[in-house]
């Protein structure tokens, strides 16, 4: 028998759940030949497993390698930590549909990796994608990016024409290949939709079999009716509900998790599907501009710049930033890209530190890194309880997510100090839950990163290691697997991940990216 490669020896760890084994698993033409004692295949590349753990590729269910899956195709650091498969548009932002309203914010936003926007449907950006990644690409369609182009960003209800251009958006997209919806509700211009808006769209989706998946309308005091919300909107849209990245941020809110889930369950039992996804840290990321209130950001980027630097707005602009960052405080959020020359130099810095600096007070340094990035300086914000965390990447209703988009020690994707999860969030699933702390067992932590996602969002013939699936697989050292990437050096891939497999080809060998491409795009079928 003859085999493209050959893993010989290594202990299965399928994704089903199922207890290790030991096997040789053989791959041709893309797939996963046979698996048991293969004495018999003849193969020019043949890997020695002994010691190994061989797996399911990993799926980042909430991934953000949108435009920047096109600065760097080989998708870095996505897949030197084992994710052979992301779902991007995540969090109410997807890279299509472009419109009129919405071209100068994403040409904006791909300018910074030296992008230029050609495409303006879901289906020609995918097609931009084919035969060119490294790693498989799914997508969802954010409802912030049809909002804003059908309506721009405007604090209103949608009128019912707008309301049916909006479905004809969604709908559009689905047939071009997204495999859900997505919501940001703390994010402009989504966070104008109220729930009934999103009912109809999400509607589109479930006619599709399409999942809707929520960055929640908050994740700090106002949790609970957050989460009530989106399972409102998967009962009554009869879609499944994906919550991104579950957590309860700000001290006053640690220890509500245990009920937030049982919520879940209580949902889940009453025949709404509700899951969710995380990552496993305590820490959270996102723009500089999200702890500004939603009033201020009405009307758009450049209105939003305009209000920072109007002095009648800065009283209530203050009062309001005070009173988000309250249970946080100026020493835990950090500043991980400035986007702008003149304050690289504050990267990895707080804002306490960044103002301590500069000599200016924490408000006024918070509005200059924004204004000189032109809104797009971002942050990480440690606003978490590592328990909370640890008892809902155990809950066999979540899923591990990097929340993350590619990034490379090379280029632009190499600037600033991004968050770890970037280039570690697997490997620290693993090492942490696993090998440090014993809560799960390497069976019961595998289906959360590979056959949970993949039947989620139905991508068949991926997510498990069996006969006729493709081999997306990796290959890596139970002994040594773990994160090094850390919040102060955060461009660094982890240990003990010595091979990936996607679609039949070796993506890295012993640990070394061979720069191939042969990643697909998944598109939502039927």
């Amino acid at each position: 028998m003859e085999a493209d490669i050959l893993i010989k020896g290594g202990d299965i760890v399928d994704g089903t759940g199922k207890a290790p084994y030991q096997a040789d698993v053989a791959i041709l033409n893309g797939k996963i030949s046979r698996i048991g004692t293969l004495n018999d295949v003849e193969t020019p590349n043949s890997i020695n497993g002994r010691g190994m753990v061989v797996c399911p590729g990993f799926i980042d269910i909430h991934g953000h390698s949108d435009i920047t899956l096109l600065a760097c195709p080989t998708a870095d650091s996505k897949v030197m930590q084992g994710i052979t498969t992301e779902v991007a548009g995540n969090c109410g932002v997807s890279a299509a549909p472009v419109s009129e309203r919405t071209m100068d914010d994403t040409a904006a936003d791909a300018k910074r990796f030296g992008i230029e926007v050609s495409w303006t449907t879901m289906g020609s950006f995918l097609d931009m994608l084919e035969g060119r990644i490294s790693i498989n690409y799914a997508t969802l369609v954010g409802l912030g990016t049809i909002r804003g182009g059908a309506i721009g960003t405007v604090d209103r209800p949608a009128s019912p024409s707008e309301l049916s251009k909006m479905r004809d958006m969604v709908n559009e997209a689905l047939d071009q290949g997204a495999l859900g919806i997505s919501t940001g509700l703390v994010y402009p211009p989504g966070m104008y939709a109220d729930t009934q808006e999103i009912i109809e769209l999400a509607k589109c989706a479930a006619s599709k079999s399409g999942i809707y998946a929520s960055h929640i309308r908050g994740e700090g005091k106002n949790l609970t009716p957050a989460v009530e919300e989106a399972i409102q909107i998967g009962r009554e849209a009869s879609i499944p509900v994906q919550i991104s990245h579950l957590k309860a941020s700000g001290e006053p809110n640690w220890g509500r998790m245990a009920s937030i889930l049982s919520g879940i369950e209580d949902a889940s039992k009453d025949g709404v599907d509700v899951m969710a996804d995380r990552y496993p840290y305590i820490a959270g990321s996102t723009s500089l501009a999200a702890i500004f209130p939603a009033w201020s950001h009405e009307g758009g980027r450049k209105a939003f710049l305009a209000r920072l630097r109007t002095p009648k707005h800065t009283p209530d602009l203050k009062k309001a930033i005070n009173e988000r960052i309250a249970d946080v405080g100026w020493t835990k959020i950090i500043l991980t890209n400035a986007w702008s020359a003149q304050n690289t130099a504050l990267e990895g810095k707080s804002i306490a530190e960044c103002a301590a600096r500069t000599n200016m007070e924490p408000y006024d340094i918070l509005v200059k890194l924004i204004h000189d990035s032109d809104g797009l300086a971002s942050m990480v914000t440690f606003t978490q309880d590592e328990n909370d965390m640890l008892i809902t990447l155990t809950h066999p209703r979540v899923m591990v997510g990097s929340d993350s988009g590619v990034k490379s020690p090379e280029g632009k994707l190499g600037e600033g100090k991004p968050h770890p999860r970037c280039y570690g969030a697997f490997p620290k699933f693993v090492d942490l839950f696993v090998r440090q702390k014993g809560l799960l067992t390497l069976e019961e932590a595998m289906p959360k990163m590979t056959s949970m996602p993949a039947k989620r969002l139905k991508l068949e013939g991926r997510g498990t290691l069996n006969e006729g699936f493709w081999a997306d697989i990796v290959v890596f050292d139970p002994s040594r697997i773990e994160d090094t990437a850390t919040y102060q050096n955060p461009h660094s891939y982890p240990q003990g991940i010595e091979y990936v497999i996607v679609n039949g080809e070796l993506v890295v060998i012993k640990g070394v990216h061979t720069k191939v491409a042969p990643g697909m795009v998944l598109r939502r079928q039927g």
